[in-house]
Parts: structure tokens; sequence; C-alpha cells
């Protein structure tokens, strides 16, 4: 009757040994092409380049099969180098694998419409922003000159702030900023997304 314990305790431990173990032995869902990635070993694909996973090879050139997720295309890939961590791979001969077509373009990626497959574009997590003036090119109209900024953030980010300076030493917050204008000078404006990255955009003004 003592050793009923000790039995059912030795039942249980079994129990969560095989539980944890089964656990242990599951592996990691693997990344579609067009996910983020940070290394290839997430990758389905085993290639994460410019942040995604892609590289998926295929074997129906010029068209959009099984092989390849929804919206993406069969297409041939060049020569070129993969990155694997600090490692470099070379191929030597050209082969197929699976691109993203416009209108699929995953995230640091555009439209390419030359080629219809989607791009990577330089700096597509940074904020960017633009000066807009009254008038066309530096020269503006002497007195109080309204800027305002065209800024745009990463895909799911947002601009927080905004920050005006002129040579002459003005300063301004927001959007949109008034200057008296009757010098040549400069105005800069400096953006701020939610995530402490900057952006600098500066205009050259010559007063007429």
């Amino acid at each position: 009757m003592r050793s009923r314990p000790c039995s059912f305790a030795r039942a249980v431990f079994a129990v969560a040994v095989v539980l944890v173990a089964s656990e242990c032995s599951k592996k990691p869902k693997l990344l579609a092409d067009g996910s983020l990635c940070m290394t290839y070993e997430e990758c389905r694909s085993n290639e994460c380049r410019d942040g995604i996973c892609r590289g998926s090879p295929c074997s129906c050139p010029g068209t959009s099969c099984a092989d390849c997720d929804p919206g993406w295309r069969c297409d041939a890939r060049d020569t070129d180098w993969v990155e694997k961590g600090i490692e470099h791979v070379v191929r030597s001969s050209p082969r197929h694998e699976c691109f993203a077509s416009c209108g699929a373009c995953p995230l640091s990626t555009a439209c390419d419409p030359a080629t219809g497959l989607c791009k990577y574009v330089t700096f597509w997590d940074q904020p960017r922003v633009h000066i807009d003036t009254p008038d066309a090119g530096p020269y503006v109209s002497r007195g109080a000159v309204d800027f305002h900024a065209t800024a745009r953030a990463r895909p799911g980010g947002a601009i927080v702030s905004y920050a005006w300076s002129t040579a002459g030493g003005d300063v301004a917050i927001g959007p949109s900023a008034t200057f008296a204008i009757s010098v040549d000078t400069s105005v800069t404006v400096t953006v701020t997304d939610d995530r402490g990255k900057t952006a600098t955009a500066i205009r050259q003004i010559w007063p007429r």
C-alpha cells in the first residue's frame, strides 16, 4: 500500500518527461517568401535577402504556379552572391526561383513596372521628407513665406515630430512653418518617426 504514491509519482514524472521531450523536438515553423527575417535559418527557402525571405526554387519559368506562393512568379535569377550569416555562397549558373510580382510586394520592395516584379528599395525602413514652397525652384517673394514638409514613415510607422530652422536662426515645429525671408538663406526640416529615426531636408532660398 505504501508503494502506490511512489508509483503514481513515477508515472506522473514519466508523462511530464515525454511531454517536455515532445515540445523540445518540435521544429520552429519556417517563414514563407515575403516574410521579414534576420537570418537564413528562419526561411523556408533557406535565403534571407534584404531582410526578406525569398529565393524558393521553382520549375515553371515565366508563370505563377504551385511552386510559388500566391502573388509570386517563377523567373530566372542570374549569377549572384547569396548572404548566409557571415558566409557568402556564389552561384555560378542561373536558376529559377520565385519573385514577388507587382500587387504582392513585401516590405522593403516596390513595384518595377518595367518587369512587373518587385525590387528592393534602399533605406526602405527610414523616414523621408521633402520641403515644398508656394513657388517652384529656390526663388521666393520677399516677406512671409509658407513652407510645408511632405514626409512619410516606413510602412506601418508614423512621423511624430517636425523641427524647422533657418540659417538665420529662426525655428518652428509642425508639418508647416512660416518664415520672413529677406536675404538668401536655407531652410531645414528634420522629421522623427515613432522609432526615433530621423530624416532631414534642406532647401536653399533666394528672395527676389
